[in-house]
C-alpha cells in the first residue's frame, strides 16, 4: 500500500485477554531448583536471580560502565535494613548466620573480575575467593548470599534495596508513567488536538510513552513539535502484527531512519497475534526485520503476544523464535500470561518488564498470583488507551498502582515512584 496514505486499521480490544490456567508442560521441563524468594522452580537460577536483583549485581553486564559506587551504597542500604553500620558487619552477619553455601562453589572468570574490582572500590585485598564461608566482605554481592539475605527481609524491603541501588527517589511526589498509550487514536476519539489533554489521570504524570503501531508514521518535525509542546511525550514505532502484509520496504525503512532519533525510545509493539487473520510466516517475518531495527539502534522492544483465551502456545514459539542480546531491554506489552510463562521469559531474556494494564480487572482471581510475584522492578503500567476501559481510561492507571499497593502492602507513593523510575530505566530516559 501507498504509506503516505493513512492506514485506518483499529484493532478490537473488546475481547479480554485471560490468564492461562494450564502450563503446557511439553514446551518446557524445567530441571532446576526452586528460587527461595519467588519459590518458583527455575532452569537457570543464577540468572533468574538477577531479576530479583539491581542490574549491576550481574558480572555479565559490566563493560564500560562503573557500577561499584552504587553498588557499595547498595550493600551500605541493606547494612542498614539488617540494623548494622558496615559492610563488614553484614559479612560478619552473613557469616555468623551461616547465610552461605554449604558446599564448594567455583566462581567463573566474569565473577572474579567483578569481585576483583569490587574489592579494589573497598580498599580490601584481592584474594582466591571462597565462599564457605566468604572469605572476602566483596562476596557479600554474590548472589547466593544476596538471596540469602533478601529471603529474610519483608518485600518492601527488597524493594528499598532495588530502587536504592537504581536511582534516587523521592517518595513526597507521586508521578504516573503511562508506558503504552496511542495519542493519534486518543485525539480522534476525543476528537481534539491538545496533547496535555490526553494525560489526566487524577495523579500528575511525569513521563508517557506514545506508540504509534498502525502503519501512519510520524514525521521527525512531527515528533519533535508534539514533544515540544509535551515533553513528557516520548516515542516507540513498529507495526502492529495482524495486518503485517500491509508493511512495505519503504514504511521499514522510515522506521530505520527515526529510530536514530533520542525521542524514539523503543520498536513496536511489533510480535505475533493469532487472533485475528494469523499467519505465523507473515508475522514472524515482519518481526524479524523490526527486532533487527531494535538491536542496532539499541532500542527497546516492545512485544506484543496475543492469541485465543486459554492458550499459550504462540507465546512459547514466540519466546524460542526471538534473536536479541540476552540483556535486551524489552517490554512485554499488556502481559497477561501467568507466573511460570513469566518465569520461562526471564529464564532467557532477564531484563524484560512487564506491562500491566486494566485487564487484570476483568478477572482478578486468575491474576493475583502473577501481581503477587512479579518483582516490582520489572513492573510497567500501561492505559492502552483509548482500547481499553474505553469508558474511564485516563482512571485506570491509579486504580491499578492502588490495587498493587494494597496486594504487596507497598506504601502508594513509594510505588508510584517505582514505576516511574522503572519506565525511566526500561526505556533509558534521563529524569
Amino acid at each position: 500500500m501507498d504509506m503516505a496514505e493513512e492506514h485506518q486499521f483499529e484493532p478490537d480490544y473488546e475481547d479480554f485477554i485471560n490468564p492461562h490456567d494450564t502450563f503446557i508442560a511439553k514446551n518446557r521441563n524445567v530441571k532446576g531448583s526452586e528460587c527461595n524468594l519467588c519459590h518458583i522452580k527455575v532452569k537457570h537460577p543464577q540468572t533468574h536471580s538477577f531479576s530479583h536483583f539491581p542490574f549491576q549485581f550481574n558480572p555479565k553486564q559490566q563493560k564500560d560502565q562503573d557500577p561499584f559506587p552504587v553498588v557499595i551504597n547498595s550493600l551500605l542500604g541493606l547494612a542498614t535494613i539488617f540494623k548494622v553500620n558496615s559492610i563488614y558487619a553484614l559479612h560478619s552477619y552473613v557469616v555468623e548466620n551461616n547465610l552461605y553455601p554449604t558446599t564448594p562453589v567455583k566462581l567463573n572468570q566474569p565473577s572474579v573480575t567483578f569481585f576483583d574490582n569490587l574489592s579494589s572500590h573497598l580498599q580490601v585485598p584481592i584474594v582466591q575467593y571462597s565462599l564457605n564461608p566468604p572469605n572476602s566482605i566483596a562476596l557479600i554481592a554474590h548472589w547466593k548470599i544476596l538471596q540469602s539475605l533478601l529471603a529474610l527481609i519483608t518485600p518492601s524491603e527488597r524493594l528499598i534495596f532495588v530502587e536504592h541501588s537504581i536511582f534516587n527517589f523521592n517518595v513526597d511526589s507521586p508521578y504516573i508513567s503511562d508506558s503504552h498509550f496511542h495519542l493519534d487514536q486518543l485525539l480522534r476519539r476525543r476528537n481534539c488536538d491538545e496533547y496535555y489533554e490526553t494525560l489526566k489521570y487524577g495523579v500528575p504524570v511525569a513521563l508517557a510513552i506514545n506508540n504509534v503501531c498502525f502503519y501512519k508514521l510520524p514525521t521527525l518535525n512531527e515528533m519533535e513539535s508534539i514533544h515540544g509542546s509535551d515533553s513528557r511525550i516520548y516515542f516507540t514505532i513498529g507495526a502492529h502484527p495482524r495486518f503485517p502484509n500491509n508493511v512495505s520496504e519503504y514504511f521499514l525503512t522510515k522506521v530505520n531512519e527515526l529510530a536514530s532519533n533520542p525521542l524514539v525510545v523503543g520498536i513496536g509493539e511489533i510480535g505475533i497475534d493469532s487472533t485475528g487473520d494469523f499467519n505465523w510466516s507473515d508475522q514472524s517475518d515482519l518481526l524479524l526485520k523490526m527486532v533487527n531495527i531494535a538491536v542496532n539502534h539499541k532500542k527497546t522492544l516492545v512485544i506484543h503476544c496475543r492469541e485465543p483465551k486459554g492458550e499459550n502456545t504462540q507465546f512459547v514459539n514466540l519466546l524460542s523464535s526471538l534473536d536479541v542480546p540476552k540483556f535486551h531491554s524489552i517490554h512485554l506489552h499488556c502481559f497477561s500470561y501467568n507466573v511460570e510463562m513469566m518465569n520461562l521469559w526471564l529464564d532467557k531474556f532477564p531484563n524484560t518488564a512487564f506491562g500491566i494494564t486494566s485487564i487484570i480487572f476483568k478477572n482478578l482471581e486468575q491474576y493475583t498470583s502473577l501481581l503477587e510475584k512479579i518483582n516490582l522492578h520489572q513492573i510497567l503500567v500501561e492505559s492502552d488507551a483509548p482500547y481499553l476501559d474505553r469508558t474511564k481510561s485516563s482512571m485506570c492507571i491509579p486504580e491499578i498502582v492502588d490495587h498493587l499497593s494494597k496486594l504487596r502492602s507497598i506504601p502508594i507513593k513509594l510505588l508510584y515512584t517505582t514505576i516511574l523510575e522503572n519506565t525511566r530505566r526500561v526505556y533509558n530516559i534521563e529524569q
